[in-house]
C-alpha cells in the first residue's frame, strides 16, 4: 500500500489586471471629487514661476457625458467684500449704504476692466473655496474649449492682472457657477 504524499498545490494563476480607472486630475482646491482637496503648490507660488508651471485642467464635458469634467475658470476671484475694500483703498467711493456700495462695486469692476486689453476683459461668477460663497473672477482662461484652455497660459495677461489687482499670487482654477 502506498502512502499518499502531500505536496503543495501550484500557485493560482495571476488574476487579470483590473481595468485602468479614468481619473480626472484637477488642480482646484475646493475638495471636489476631482482634486480631493489637494491644491497644487504651483497655484500659490510667487509670480516669478516660469510659464510652463501654470496648472492645467481637462476640457469641460457636459453632465450628460462621462466622465464629467466641471466648467472651470482660471483667474483671480474676489469676494464682494474684497472688491469693496479694493475700491475704497483706491478712492473710488465708500460702502456706507447699499446704494453707494453697489456703485462702488460697479466702479471697481469697470476700473479693473479698463486696465486690461480689449478682447481679454473676461469675468465669471465662481465658487470661492475659501469663503464657500460666490465671487467675481477676473478670468485669464477656462476649460470650456481648447481655445480658452490655451488662454489660461497667457503669461503676459497674468502679469498685467497681477499689477492691476496688486498681487504676487498666481491665478487659480475655480468652479464656475452653474447656469
Amino acid at each position: 500500500m502506498s502512502v499518499p504524499t502531500l505536496s503543495t498545490p501550484p500557485p493560482p494563476p495571476p488574476s487579470p489586471a483590473p481595468p485602468a480607472e479614468t481619473k480626472i486630475h484637477c488642480i482646484c482646491s475646493c475638495g471636489c471629487l476631482f482634486c480631493d482637496g489637494a491644491a497644487s503648490s504651483s497655484t500659490t507660488d510667487h509670480a516669478s514661476a516660469p510659464e510652463h508651471d501654470l496648472p492645467m485642467v481637462p476640457l469641460y464635458t457636459p453632465t450628460r457625458l462621462r466622465p464629467h469634467v466641471p466648467l472651470m475658470v482660471f483667474g483671480y476671484a474676489l469676494t464682494p467684500d474684497e472688491l469693496l475694500t479694493f475700491g475704497e483703498r483706491h478712492g473710488l467711493g465708500d460702502s456706507s449704504d447699499a446704494q453707494t456700495e453697489h456703485q462702488l462695486y460697479d466702479a471697481v469692476i469697470n476700473m479693473v476692466g479698463m486696465q486690461l486689453p480689449r478682447g481679454k476683459r473676461r469675468r465669471a461668477t465662481v465658487w470661492n473655496p475659501k469663503s464657500m460663497n460666490l465671487a467675481t473672477c477676473f478670468a485669464v482662461g477656462g476649460n470650456l474649449n481648447s481655445e480658452r484652455l490655451e488662454m489660461a497660459q497667457d503669461w503676459e495677461l497674468i502679469k498685467q492682472m497681477q499689477k492691476v489687482l496688486e498681487t504676487d499670487e498666481l491665478p487659480q482654477w475655480y468652479h464656475a457657477r452653474p447656469g
